[in-house]
């Protein structure tokens, strides 16, 4: 049985194990199903999953790219921004940017500015009260492709992930 809070989910939260089941993610894949799943459900263009504690330390450990529908935009990617990235490893709430180009939070940020990305949405992942990594998605499709609902149930998945992650780190 998963229960998914509205509100978001303060840093920390005790979660039952019993109460988790992953079954579609097996334990090798975890975060390539994590995102695989949860890229769907947002619409995300590119979906990643980075561990670490810091901007400097993040390493994508899973990554989910859909092909544009314009061959020329196929360039190789990029990694996200690190201003949203920072923000989401010290913050328990989602980052959500409806059009980051003209978001005055990422203003002046090189990779922002060099960047096709319209839309953001970045969450962390916490154990406890440390952060150890980060749920990242982007568009370039259009403005506003990410909602507030998209952002608490993406906060929702990533605390599930941080726990069973934490679970298989203790087994």
């Amino acid at each position: 049985k998963i229960v998914i809070a509205v509100q978001p989910l303060p840093r920390g939260i005790a979660i039952p194990a019993e109460a988790v089941t992953l079954a579609n993610w097996p334990a090798s894949n975890l975060f390539e199903g994590v995102i695989t799943d949860t890229a769907q459900v947002v619409g995300a263009e590119r979906f990643l999953a980075l561990l670490g504690h810091s901007v400097r330390d993040l390493t994508v450990v899973a990554r989910r790219l859909r092909l544009p529908e314009k061959p020329e935009k196929a360039k190789k990617w990029n990694l996200p921004s690190k201003e949203i990235l920072r923000l989401a490893l010290a913050s328990d709430r989602p980052i959500l940017s409806f059009d980051v180009q003209q978001d005055e939070r990422f203003q002046g940020r090189q990779s922002v500015a060099a960047s096709d990305i319209r839309s953001a949405i970045c969450v962390g992942l916490w154990v406890g009260t440390r952060p150890i990594g980060v749920l990242y998605g982007d568009s370039g499709a259009k403005a506003g492709l990410f909602s507030i609902e998209d952002g608490t149930f993406l906060q929702a998945v990533a605390h599930l992930a941080a726990l069973s992650l934490s679970h298989l780190r203790l087994a």
